[in-house]
């Protein structure tokens, strides 16, 4: 099944184009391209962003400008879902948004570019070519369509997309079920200086962990009926032989297919339950 097969995505193309021109022109003030796909305002509306290899500040500010403007796709359409993956061409750390970062932490990692995200957590290591990000910058009523057992809307999106990457590498031929915790031994050794800086020095119960190493981070900022998820997989700390773009664009195109077929069967459940309580 190739992504252009999915009904109700649509793709945009930054290649070759000024990602900022792009973003204001054609996302938010091209009202006959809103207007094309706005004929029913009750579907689901993925929009995919093409893959970018820019450097982390760019990223970062792709991203918040997104979020800042997502509320001009309510009036066109209600449910919205807006993702796009992206590397950095740069050795980049981003921290979170209330992080406290102080000198010796500069010198430390003066490598690196230091930018701060809009979501909260801790610091996350970025280097070019070895690991892969996605943002998603949604409504929130979407997830709270299909969390059945109203669990806290953050946590539930946390671990939505955790196993949508889960899900993802499975079909890849890597199963993160021979190891889902970190054992004793791993976190008496860990520094607590680095845990409390370092987001994948220490994973929460819901991210993902292979070979006792933590491969997943994800942060979230929702304000009011919208979040931005930002999530960052460590593909060298699965298999260094899986770095190469080829990877990365069946993992991308697989994580999709994944995404749409979860909100399609979790919507489809909605509909045939509403159906039987009516009938």
């Amino acid at each position: 099944m190739m992504l252009n097969t999915l009904k109700r995505v649509n793709l945009i193309n930054l290649i070759n184009i000024n990602i900022i021109k792009l973003l204001k022109t054609i996302c938010f003030n091209d009202t006959d391209l809103l207007e094309d796909i706005s004929t029913n305002k009750r579907d689901l509306n993925i929009f995919i962003i093409d893959f970018t290899k820019l450097g982390g500040f760019l990223q970062m500010k792709i991203d918040e400008y997104l979020f800042k403007n997502f509320d001009y796709f309510n009036n066109y359409l209600n449910d919205i879902l807006l993702i796009r993956f992206y590397q950095f061409s740069n050795n980049t750390i981003t921290i979170g948004k209330l992080q406290k970062i102080n000198e010796e932490i500069i010198k430390e990692n003066k490598e690196y570019l230091i930018v701060r995200r809009i979501t909260g957590g801790k610091a996350v290591y970025h280097i070019p070519k070895k690991d892969l990000t996605f943002s998603v910058i949604a409504n929130t009523n979407i997830f709270k369509k299909i969390n059945f057992n109203n669990e806290n809307i953050l946590n539930f999106i946390h671990k939505f997309f955790n196993n949508l990457v889960k899900e993802t590498l499975f079909s890849l031929n890597i199963n993160l079920n021979k190891s889902d915790t970190l054992n004793k031994e791993n976190k008496d050794i860990l520094n607590e200086r680095l845990m409390r800086f370092d987001c994948f020095a220490k994973p929460m119960d819901f991210e993902l962990v292979y070979n006792n190493q933590k491969i997943v981070g994800t942060a979230i900022k929702i304000d009011n009926t919208k979040f931005i998820l930002q999530a960052n997989i460590k593909l060298y700390l699965i298999n260094e032989s899986i770095i190469n773009q080829e990877f990365i664009d069946k993992f991308i195109q697989i994580f999709y297919i994944n995404l749409y077929k979860n909100f399609s069967e979790n919507l489809a459940n909605i509909s045939n339950s509403f159906l039987s309580s009516i009938k």
